[in-house]
This record gives structure tokens, sequence and C-alpha cells, in this order.
């Protein structure tokens, strides 16, 4: 007797959120292992647009919970439009292909899973998207200065709309625990506070030009102050203190450690520390050029700075070496959990650095835009912004 399967399969697309997609059943035939009848899949992929390789895992179980996995089995997509079929790398005893035609034997439940490696579009976003941030539940968001001065929202199904209209030219972007967002707004000297349902305030004032913007585990806020060449810091209460000076280093990126010291990367060359108690040292010096325009932190407060074509790594105690080059200058890095670097580059490719060396992940010149802020999610999926197509690429690796 064949056993009834449903004609839909969670297939796993973007940032590994699962939806709905068509799996025709198309009749019993003859197993080639000569355990008939078998059931015969193919997937419908006519609402999908993918770019790069694209391969899918089925999963195949004698139970109809797919927690206890009898066999899981690499599949590899013969096209990326229309009807895609899948072949069988593996022959396993009760998963078999013939041709283009996967068969199961009738003992077994079938489920599956599709991931994307390569890039696509994910959304869209407002005009010059210049920073990007993501919440637990995988929703993208952008800061898009000038002119539009608002924030973006792009779902892990790719809807895209505009969440909220903040303060004049927000270059910067983060977000704290429970899913507000906020805008470091350079033209109005001040820090929009954005709920989750889209309700803006204004949470403090800043010194003049605020450009970056960080926030450590208590909630408080960080800006860099361009034309103020200091740091403010904002509670969440709202209340505002000026410290760090900076020495005219023209400040434009920033992070905070696990105990809450402030580094600041500045187009000058340097990366200025500033202690809690607002005092503040150079903490690295760059002979290799004047770029030093973004900067990451990881899980052990070691810093790592994009310097042109050189990523710098710094320790908690200051000891700075060359942890990777790119191919070309950089314009923003990321880093994910793995302390791999990913950078975007002015070739309007995306490379990752790591201990092992570089190797290109994107090449988004086809596009023709301009890549620029990047974010890696704890799945290693890579998102990157482009300020002249206004939109977001998705980089599954």
């Amino acid at each position: 007797m064949i056993r009834e399967i449903k004609d839909t399969i969670n297939v796993r697309v973007r940032n590994n959120t699962a939806f709905t997609q068509n799996v025709n059943l198309l009749g019993g035939t003859a197993d080639p292992l000569g355990v008939p009848p078998s059931l015969l899949y193919q997937w419908d992929l006519s609402n999908e647009t993918f770019s790069g390789t694209v391969t899918a895992k089925i999963i195949i179980s004698n139970t109809s919970n797919p927690t206890p996995v009898t066999y899981t089995v690499q599949v590899t997509q013969l096209t990326v439009s229309g009807v895609a079929y899948a072949l069988n790398t593996l022959n396993l005893g009760v998963f078999q292909v013939s041709g283009n035609i996967i068969y199961v034997s009738n003992d077994f439940y079938i489920y599956g899973a599709l991931s994307v490696s390569g890039v696509t579009i994910l959304g869209t976003t407002d005009s010059s998207p210049y920073s990007i941030v993501l919440d637990t539940l995988g929703n993208v968001f952008t800061a898009n200065p000038p002119f539009q001065n608002n924030i973006s929202k792009i779902t892990p199904s790719g809807a895209s709309s505009i969440l909220a209209f903040v303060g004049d030219d927000p270059r910067g972007i983060t977000i704290d625990s429970f899913g507000n967002l906020y805008t470091p707004n350079a033209n109005n000297d001040n820090v929009s506070k954005v709920t989750p349902l889209g309700i803006v305030t204004t949470l403090g004032i800043t010194d003049i030009t605020p450009y970056a913007i960080t926030i450590d585990s208590l909630g408080n806020i960080y800006t860099a102050n361009l034309a103020g060449n200091n740091i403010t810091k904002i509670t969440p209460l709202g209340i505002s203190t000026n410290y760090g000076n900076l020495s005219f280093n023209l400040p434009t990126g920033m992070v905070v450690d696990s105990v809450g010291n402030v580094f600041v990367v500045c187009i000058a060359n340097t990366v200025i520390k500033v202690e809690p108690s607002g005092v503040s040292t150079p903490f690295g010096v760059y002979p290799l050029g004047t770029n030093t325009n973004s900067i990451a932190i990881d899980s052990s407060d070691n810093i790592y700075v994009a310097n042109e074509q050189t990523v710098w790594k710094l320790t908690p105690s200051a000891v700075q070496t060359i942890y990777g080059t790119t191919s070309d200058f950089q314009q923003r890095i990321a880093i994910d959990s793995s302390d791999n670097i990913y950078a975007t580059l002015q070739n309007a490719t995306v490379e990752k650095v790591s201990i092992g060396g570089t190797t290109l992940i994107a090449d988004l010149s086809g596009y023709g835009g301009f890549p620029y802020a990047i974010i890696v999610d704890a799945n290693f999926n890579v998102y990157v912004t482009d300020i002249n197509n206004d939109v977001v690429y998705l980089i599954v690796q």
C-alpha cells in the first residue's frame, strides 16, 4: 500500500526560513531496487529566481516525524526556474533515481530542504542604504540617508517596506535586545529611537555630526561625532554626555567591548580607545594607508580594522598584527561567529578573510551597483546593501 504523502514540502531558501513549495506526486512507479511501488516527486520552483549554485537536501524517514532522520542525501538541482527535478548523488537504498526522476519507497516519508549557494536580491530599500542591522527574527533594516531619512525593513521572505521616518541624514543604525532601532542623525545632532512598530522618538542629543553608532550590553548608545571629534553617550533614559576628545581624527566607525570600552576608528589612520570613565588613548596606528573607515569586534574582544587592502587585528592588550589582505580597497567589514571577516570592496566584490586566507564569496559587479554595508547572521548568511541600486543582496555560502 502506498503511504499518503502531502503535496507540499517545506523548502528552506532565504535565511534558512521554511516556507511551502509545491511538490507534485507524479504517481507510483517501479522501484529501481525492485521493491514496488515507489512514489515519484518533482519540485516546482516556477516562482523562485536564483543565481549561483543551487543545492537541495532531501530527508527520508520511516516516521511521519522528520526529527529521527533515517537518510539524508544531497541532491543537485538541474534548473533554477520553472519545474526543477532532483538527482540523487549518493544512491542510497530506498532513495533512487532513474534519469531525472526521484523514487522513494512507499515505506518511507519524504521531507525536503532547499538552500541557495550564491547571490539573490533579498529585497528593496529606499535610496542609499548606508548601514544595516538584523533582528532576531531575520528581518533586515537599513538606514537610508540623505533626502529620504528613513528606515527600510525587509522580511526574510523579501517583503520590503518603510518602517519609519527618522532625523536628517541617518548614516548609521544599531538595534537593542528588544528590537528597538537607533539612528544617529548627522544634520540634527541627535539620535532617533524607533520601536518595532515604527514609533519614532528622539532619544537624546549628541555633539556635532554624529556619524557612527553602537550600543552596549546595558542599552547605552554611543555615537562617534565626525565634526565634534568626540563621543556622545546616551543612556536608555536619554541622558547625554560628551567625552573622549579624539584630537580631530575624523571618527567614522565604532564598536564597544564586553566591559564597556568604546573603540573608534578614524580616517586619520588610528583607533582610539575610550574607557567608561571617558579617558581616551590611541590604541592602534596603521602604516599602510589612511582609509581606516570600518571596524569590527569578536566575542573575545579582539578588534579588526579595515585599512585599504589590509585587515588588522588588535588584541585587548593592543598587540597589532595583519589578519589578512583583500584584492581591492575595503568599503565596510563585518565578522561572523567563527571570526571570519567579510569585506565589501571597491571592485564590487565580497571577500571572506580568515586565518586560512582570503576567498571570493560573491562578485556583484554584474549588478552595476555599489555594494557597501555588510552584516553576517548566525547561519553565516551575508547581507550587503547596494547604495546605487537600493537593494539588499543575500549571499548564502
